[in-house]
């Protein structure tokens, strides 16, 4: 009964260690950062033969990429 304590003491120890730690180089200084990419227009041609029909498909697609990160462990502030 003794040795279960020990063990769960000390587990519960790394884990609160490890978060702290976790806290303090990554989360606790948050800065949100979003950085986005061009706009990007794309037309696709489906073709007959690959859609098994008679007529012919265009598919429009909009894209545009988008990044969040965190400032806080980033060596510039830019």
């Amino acid at each position: 009964m003794e040795f279960q304590f020990v063990s769960i003491a000390v587990s519960m120890l790394a884990l609160t260690v490890s978060l702290v730690s976790l806290w303090k180089s990554t989360l606790a200084p948050f800065k949100l950062k979003l950085n986005y990419g061009p706009l990007r227009f794309a037309l696709y041609k489906i073709m007959p033969r690959m859609s098994g029909g008679k007529a012919t498909w265009w598919i429009p697609s909009i894209d545009m990429g988008f990044t969040f990160h965190n400032l806080g462990k980033c060596s510039s502030t830019g």
